[in-house]
């Protein structure tokens, strides 16, 4: 027999009653439970959400900045699939919340690096809803240092938690150089460390190979000389003026069972200085990466 026909429409007009609302909104909408609920709903290879809030002081009144964000593989900010959203109740004016942004993103959020690669959208949003009330905080108001600093310190704890998440990643890994030239060279040289595939690699198979750090630092272009630099692996000697100092290859494997690796860097060329934030390379990222669409 034929299909029947499609059923006909009815306007509430013609049917007689009255149209059907609209389903009610998920319970967490306008909530403190929509903020973990996005974090949820804009991770892609994370593993977990990333949080974070922290209250401040302005003339004995106390206000919030709170953050999310999402961020484990294509990952060096300046167009990375990093996406970020930071919150306050400080009433800001939009030169202010400019100002206060541009100085956080500058040592946190773009201070982190998993893999060296790109994508095309990176965003970092801050939006002030000036509930907590009190004037309106402009440039040159006293109350836009309190601010800055707690947007600061939560950045930074949001990009750590990015690093700690890169895909694949066992260990967050910073890199601390210290004696550079230029402030330039002192990020140059940390970016070469934190993106060598064999410093990662090292890294995840804990092999204090402190050779690896002193070929990413001689490639990067920074100024420096060589006989002078000293390296530091989780708090171990490994490098003086250049050359190898022996060191103790258990105590290092034993430090490398660490959560977080640490880096130090002296290239006594002068008094800039750097940190980033990186993971180790392992085999999860290579089966992440080569089974992304199948």
């Amino acid at each position: 027999p034929p299909p029947p026909p499609p059923p006909r429409h009815l306007c509430a007009p013609c049917s007689g009653s009255p149209p059907t609302p609209p389903p009610p909104p998920p319970p967490f909408c306008r909530s403190e439970d929509g903020g973990h609920a996005a974090a949820e709903a804009i991770l892609t290879t994370d593993t977990h959400p990333k949080e974070g809030a922290l209250t401040f002081g302005v003339d004995g009144v106390r206000y919030t900045v709170g953050g999310m964000c999402k961020g484990s593989g294509m990952m060096q900010p300046n167009m990375a699939t990093m996406l970020a959203v930071l919150t306050t109740d400080l009433p800001l004016t939009p030169e202010a919340a400019r100002s206060a942004l541009e100085s956080a993103v500058g040592v946190s959020f773009n201070k982190v690096t998993v893999d060296s690669d790109t994508s095309t959208n990176d965003s970092v949003f801050l939006l002030s809803s000036g509930t907590g009330g009190g004037t309106p905080v402009g440039l040159d108001s006293p109350a836009l240092r309190p601010f800055v600093a707690a947007l600061t310190e939560l950045s930074r704890d949001l990009a750590r938690q990015i690093a700690r998440d890169g895909e694949g990643a066992s260990k967050l890994v910073t890199v601390e150089v210290s004696g550079a030239a230029t402030a330039e060279d002192a990020d140059t040289a940390a970016r070469s460390v934190a993106n060598s595939p064999l410093v990662k690699t090292a890294i995840g198979g804990h092999d204090c190979n402190w050779g690896r750090i002193a070929a990413a630092l001689g490639k990067s272009g920074a100024a420096f000389s060589q006989d002078k630099v000293d390296i530091d692996i989780m708090g171990l000697s490994v490098c003086r003026a250049g050359l190898t100092v022996p060191f103790d290859e258990e105590e290092a494997a034993r430090r490398f069972e660490e959560d977080e690796i640490v880096i130090a860097i002296d290239l006594h060329a002068g008094q800039e200085s750097a940190e980033l934030w990186t993971c180790d390379l392992t085999h999860g990222y290579i089966s992440i990466n080569a089974d992304y669409r199948t």
